[in-house]
C-alpha cells in the first residue's frame, strides 16, 4: 500500500491586487521553499483560470479526499524481533542445506574459521555484554591480537577465498573508504552500506585482470610482487586493508577503470592521483610497514594497448595516522551504534 502524508500549507493573497504575497509549508519550513508550496501555487493559479481551461480531473485538495486520507489507519509499528527471527530462519536453512551465499557468510557457524574476529560475531558479544563503543573496541583489539596464527596462511587472490574474505571485510572500513570517513564525501546511509560491504562481491574476471597488470608491472620494474598476506592491525581492529601486491620495499595498488570517464575517478585532469586513492596508498604503506608505494592505473583499453599510468609515493606517516584516527572515530560514532541497534532484540 502507498503511504500518504498530508502537508499543511498556508497562502497569503492580496485579493485587490490579485497577487500572492506569501506561501509556506509547515512541514518544510527550514527549507524556505519546497515542492509542496510550488504545487499549491500552481493549483491556485489553475483554479483562477477561465472555466474552459479547467482541468478534467478533480483536485486532490478537495475535502472528501482529505477526509478519507485522515481516516486511514496508522502505519503498524515494526516488529524487530519478528524480522530478526525471519532472517535467522533463512540462515538456518542455508546452513542446514549447506548453501553458500553472502548472507550466510555473516552469521555464526561452527565451521567458520574466522568467526571470532568477524565484526558480526564481535557485535553479538557486545550486545550480550552491553558494551559501549569504547568497550567494544577494547574487546576487538584483544581478539584481533590473538588471531595472528589464524590468518598466517591467507593471502589475497587465493582461490576460493570469497567466504572468509567477505566475512573479514563485513562491517570494516577498507583502505579506499578511509577518505570517505574522514571527509564525509558520501551520505551517511550510503557510506554505512559501503562499509558493510553489501554491494561488494569478488569479481573473478577483475581479479585476473589485476594479476595480468601486476605481471606487466613486474616486467617494467624488474621486481617480483607477492600476494599480500591478510593481516589485522591490533590498533585498528575495524579496518580491513589489503593492497594488490607487495615486495620488500613497497606496496602496489592496481585500479582498472572501465572507461575514459571512469578513469577520471582515479586520475585528475593534471595527471595526478585523486586524493582518495593517495590516502588509500598511505594506509597501505602504514599498515604493511612500507615506506613507499605505487599506484598503477590501467588504461580502459589495457587488453589491447597494455598502457599503464604509474604514480609512486613515499609514506607520510603523520598524515596517515591522523586520517586513521578520524576514520576510527567515525566508525565508533556512526557505524557501531547502527550495528548494535540493528542486531539488538
Amino acid at each position: 500500500s502507498t503511504e500518504i502524508k498530508i502537508y499543511q500549507l498556508a497562502v497569503e493573497v492580496d485579493e485587490q491586487q490579485e497577487r500572492i504575497q506569501a506561501v509556506s509549508c509547515r512541514d518544510c519550513e527550514e527549507l524556505g521553499c519546497c515542492q509542496h508550496t510550488i504545487s499549491f501555487v500552481l493549483w491556485l493559479h489553475s483554479r483562477n483560470q477561465p472555466a474552459a481551461c479547467a482541468p478534467e480531473r478533480e483536485c486532490f485538495f478537495r475535502t472528501p479526499f482529505v477526509t478519507a486520507v485522515e481516516q486511514l489507519p496508522p502505519k503498524p509499528v515494526l516488529n524487530k524481533t519478528k524480522a530478526k527471527n525471519f532472517i535467522r530462519e533463512i540462515v538456518h536453512g542455508l546452513q542446514t542445506e549447506d548453501i553458500d551465499c553472502p548472507l550466510r557468510w555473516n552469521f555464526s557457524s561452527g565451521n567458520k574459521k574466522f568467526s571470532n574476529i568477524s565484526i558480526h560475531e564481535l557485535i553479538m558479544v557486545a550486545i550480550k555484554n552491553l558494551y559501549t563503543a569504547d568497550q567494544f573496541l577494547e574487546h576487538a583489539i584483544a581478539v584481533v591480537a590473538s588471531c595472528g596464527t589464524t590468518l598466517a596462511d591467507k593471502v589475497k587472490f587465493q582461490p576460493r577465498c570469497n567466504a572468509w574474505f567477505q566475512e573479514l571485510r563485513y562491517g570494516r572500513i577498507t583502505g579506499a573508504k578511509v577518505y570517505d570517513c574522514v571527509n564525509l564525501t558520501v551520505s551517511p546511509p550510503v557510506l554505512y552500506e559501503l562499509i558493510l560491504g553489501c554491494n561488494k562481491e569478488i569479481d573473478a574476471a577483475a581479479q585476473r585482470k589485476k594479476l595480468n597488470i601486476r605481471q606487466r608491472l613486474e616486467k617494467y620494474t624488474k621486481t617480483v610482487y607477492e600476494n599480500p598476506r591478510i593481516t589485522m592491525n591490533t590498533s585498528y581492529p575495524v579496518l580491513f586493508d589489503i593492497p594488490d601486491g607487495i615486495c620488500q620495499t613497497h606496496v602496489v595498488e592496481i585500479k582498472c577503470p572501465r572507461s575514459i570517464e571512469h578513469m577520471k575517478k582515479y586520475v585528475t585532469e593534471d595527471g595526478s592521483i585523486n586524493e582518495k586513492y593517495y590516502l588509500e596508498m598511505q594506509v597501505h604503506m602504514l599498515l604493511y610497514g612500507k615506506t613507499a608505494g605505487v599506484v598503477c592505473v590501467a588504461d580502459p583499453d589495457f587488453d589491447t594497448n597494455s598502457e599503464l599510468y604509474m604514480h609512486s609515493f613515499n609514506l607520510n606517516k603523520s598524515f596517515a595516522l591522523k586520517s586513521l584516527a578520524k576514520a576510527m572515530e567515525y566508525w565508533k560514532t556512526n557505524v557501531y551504534p547502527e550495528l548494535f541497534n540493528s542486531w539488538s532484540e
